[in-house]
């Protein structure tokens, strides 16, 4: 920074009038145009050590000078020779070019060294924001960053659903008014978010790689800042991304594994349960034999009855543990549709007496797969259409080939479902709540999507209205990869 314009010029002053006699003592060796170099280098050297408005204060006193003390007539500002005028307009001009370059390369530099600050400073900034551990810290840093540099009051809003928590985030004081406000801008497209301002405070939003993640507001914020504060809140965008995935990650780590435990628990248990099951049922299979009376023949067949359920609800979670561990190996071959869905409808025989099957006018397709499982999953989902279907309702079967995959749906009578009831169907241990079938642990359909998994396949739950009855159906889709037939030799 400079000193004074008042100090400044007096110091120049002192130089000039000491110069002056300076040279007059030496002026009986010197000519005239050696003075006036002379007088030209102060000139610059007093620009480039005391700025532009010096400078030319400097270059005019010396001219002054040069003309009062060393050109004829001497002690006066009269000039015999004329040729003195071009010394003095020159020496002028050449002093004010000077002054005004070595003056706009200061201006650069000290600009430059400005710019360089800045940037080391928002280095610094950023370095802190990678050791931030919540989105509080990064608020809490961003805040005295502001505060300390800038000398403005920050605040931040956070939308639901902007990160991995899933809740509104606020950071600062706003009213109500402000975060409906702020709602609304949060749920626009990201490319056509921009800054925006009121009468007191600008809006810049904290813009992520794939969505906007929240708001930082300034009050009354400078107009030289707001470069530097749009480069802040994307520093600050960058940090709550970050977190945001590693969060992310984080939950679907620990997920996996205890997924892991838990199959791995299921799975152990489950062989230990099976052996007791096993005698269980033999011992009252031989009671059956050796106690006649009703009483407890009827005792006796509902021991039987539940050890088989529990049997078979240990022998799925068995099933589904290996499916989900990746070690089933299929038995690839090719299969005649019509006999997947023969055998699956005989399997479930006793269960069809109220339930009219509606089968499509051709069943010729084939499908590339393993035939017990394949089997498996054709009987699951109409057991399954069996117990949810609504009073006596037939149940459609539908089958389509395209040129690569095949499509089976089983769709049954039912009440429409939610999206939370969709999203979740196929998820393990989830069954609907207003069933009225006590049997079952929810694993028929996980069992399904697994085995369709392992075909390279995918199952998927829809509801949809029948517009001549307005009934609702239930309808489940599976989608099959079909690889070329090979051709059969004539």
């Amino acid at each position: 920074m400079y000193k004074p314009l008042s100090s400044r010029l007096l110091a120049i002053s002192c130089v000039i009038i000491m110069a002056t006699l300076l040279f007059s003592q030496v002026f009986a060796w010197l000519s005239a145009t050696n003075i006036a170099m002379l007088y030209l280098l102060m000139v610059m050297m007093l620009s480039a050590y005391y700025g532009r408005q010096a400078g030319i204060f400097s270059a005019v006193l010396a001219v002054l000078a040069f003309d009062f003390f060393f050109v004829e007539p001497r002690l006066s500002f009269s000039v015999e020779d004329w040729q003195y005028l071009i010394t003095f307009a020159v020496m002028l001009i050449s002093a004010l070019t000077v002054s005004q370059l070595i003056n706009t390369l200061r201006d650069g530099q000290q600009k430059s060294d400005a710019q360089a600050e800045q940037n080391q400073q928002l280095y610094l900034f950023a370095k802190q924001l990678v050791s931030a551990l919540t989105p509080q810290d990064i608020f809490a840093i961003c805040q005295e960053f502001i505060e300390t540099n800038l000398a403005l009051k920050v605040a931040f809003y956070l939308s639901p659903n902007a990160l991995a928590n899933s809740e509104e985030m606020i950071f600062g004081d706003f009213t109500e008014h402000e975060k409906r406000t702020l709602t609304r801008f949060l749920a626009q497209d990201l490319a056509s978010a921009n800054m925006f301002y009121d009468a007191d405070n600008h809006y810049f939003p904290l813009k992520g790689q794939t969505r906007l993640r929240g708001m930082m507001r300034i009050i009354n914020p400078q107009a030289i800042a707001k470069t530097r504060l749009e480069t802040i809140a994307s520093l600050v965008a960058v940090a709550l991304e970050r977190w945001h995935y590693i969060d992310v990650s984080e939950q679907q780590m620990w997920q996996i594994k205890s997924e892991q435990l838990r199959n791995s628990i299921l799975s152990a248990v489950s062989h230990d349960i099976r052996t007791p099951l096993t005698i269980i049922y033999g011992l009252a299979d031989q009671l059956s034999t050796e106690l006649r009376d009703s009483t407890h023949q009827d005792r006796i067949r509902q021991i039987c009855q539940h050890s088989l359920h529990l049997n078979k609800m240990v022998s799925s979670l068995l099933e589904l543990s290996k499916l989900q561990s990746g070690h089933v190996v299929l038995k690839w071959e090719w299969l005649p549709v019509e006999e997947l869905i023969g055998s699956a409808l005989q399997e479930l025989k006793p269960l069809l007496h109220k339930h009219p099957i509606v089968l499509p006018q051709s069943l010729d397709a084939v499908i590339y797969g393993d035939e017990l499982l394949l089997q498996r999953v054709i009987s699951n989902l109409l057991d399954n259409a069996i117990k949810y279907c609504q009073g006596e309702g037939e149940i459609k079967i539908g089958v389509k080939s395209e040129a690569d995959t095949f499509y089976l749906s089983i769709a049954n009578p039912a009440p429409l479902m939610t999206h939370a009831q969709l999203t979740h169907i196929f998820t393990p241990f989830q069954r609907l709540a207003h069933t009225s079938h006590p049997h079952g642990i929810g694993l028929g359909l996980a069992i399904c999507q697994q085995i369709i998994h392992a075909h390279h396949g995918d199952i998927s739950c829809h509801c949809e209205t029948a517009p001549d009855s307005q009934q609702s159906y239930v309808v489940m889709t599976i989608r099959l990869p079909t690889p070329l037939q090979p051709q059969v030799p004539s």
